[in-house]
């Protein structure tokens, strides 16, 4: 198992996106769910075999754009 935190070094989105790269499934549990950093690792969850996402609070329309 994996922890990241926002004091993650090197910097989290750099470290998520070379566990994506390396990987062929994730899940991923995040307190909340915005539109911009679901877009910087998109490519690299696209990649992905299986992908699953527990989101604590977001919006309708969050929801429908990511879906």
């Amino acid at each position: 198992m994996n922890i990241l935190h926002a004091t993650t070094d090197p910097s989290l989105l750099q470290r998520l996106k070379e566990m994506l790269g390396s990987s062929a499934r994730a899940d991923i549990a995040v307190g909340y769910f915005f539109i911009s950093g679901f877009e910087q690792v998109a490519a690299e969850l696209g990649a992905l075999n299986k992908v699953r996402i527990l989101v604590g609070r977001t919006d309708r329309q969050v929801v429908e754009q990511v879906a």
